[in-house]
């Protein structure tokens, strides 16, 4: 008889246990969404600064007739101000770097420096 009384209860308790399984992973995707939403949010800001840089950088350099041999003071404010810039320079049709903030000059076409590259956050 007791055995008879004790299955509603035991019933509720499985029924709970399921729906509040269910709500844990519910809230466990919304938030692995929000994660992933605010880290392509976060890489899309990156990569926005990254074009303005290079936009400014293509627009002072064409002023000048030749490519300069030294990099600019501006690419080290522009280093301090984009803490995911880990190196900016400045390459020759030939792949040859005349310079680069991270102080390593190699040619491209020697190496795999990039232009810009970029810092773990």
């Amino acid at each position: 008889m007791l055995i008879l009384f004790s299955i509603p209860g035991v019933a509720v308790i499985i029924f709970t246990l399921l729906l509040e399984r269910n709500y844990s992973i519910k809230q466990s995707e919304l938030q692995a969404t929000n994660i992933a939403n605010r880290f392509s949010l976060q890489q899309k800001n990156m990569l926005d600064d990254i074009e303005r840089l290079a936009r400014y950088i293509a627009q002072q350099e064409s002023k000048h007739d030749e490519l300069l041999t030294t990099c600019p003071n501006y690419f080290e404010l522009f280093k301090s101000l984009y803490n995911n810039v880990a190196n900016i320079g400045m390459i020759d049709l030939q792949g040859n770097v005349s310079c680069a903030t991270s102080g390593q000059v190699k040619n491209i076409a020697d190496s795999n420096l990039k232009c810009i590259t970029f810092r773990r956050l």
